[in-house]
This record gives structure tokens, C-alpha cells and sequence, in this order.
């Protein structure tokens, strides 16, 4: 998983960024990821600085913040 890197560069001052993509909506979607991610990153000390979910399924990308402060907003 990518977090340890991230720890690592956070520790040396760097703002850390996961970027997580889905390009097939009827596989996935921002509510879906954002809930594994909740799951995932409960009691870790080594979350991102900005994390941000991609949707590439159409020619227009979109972004989605689900954690903002912290705090997760699935609703994002």
C-alpha cells in the first residue's frame, strides 16, 4: 500500500496526496471506494494530507474529496 511512502515523505515535510481512480461505474463509484477507505485508514496515524477519489469513466473527469479535515464525508 502506498501509506508508508507517504508517512515517509510527510515525516520529511512533504504534503502528501493519494489519488485514487475507478473507470468503470457499473464496478465501482465514489461512495463505494470512499467506505472501503473509512474501513481502510480507521485508527492509522499515517493518513495522507489530501486523499481524492478519480472518476475517469467519462470524457470529463470528476474528483471527489472524502475526507476533508480528517473528517470522512462519504457523501463527498
Amino acid at each position: 500500500m502506498k501509506l508508508p511512502k507517504l508517512h515517509e515523505c510527510a515525516a520529511e515535510g512533504d504534503t502528501t496526496f493519494l489519488i485514487l481512480e475507478w473507470s468503470d461505474i457499473s464496478l465501482s463509484n465514489q461512495i463505494v471506494i470512499a467506505e472501503a477507505l473509512e474501513t481502510a485508514l480507521a485508527d492509522r496515524d499515517d493518513c495522507p494530507d489530501h486523499i481524492v477519489l478519480a472518476d475517469t469513466t467519462t470524457d470529463q473527469w470528476h474528483f471527489f474529496r472524502p475526507v476533508i479535515d480528517g473528517q470522512f464525508s462519504i457523501d463527498s
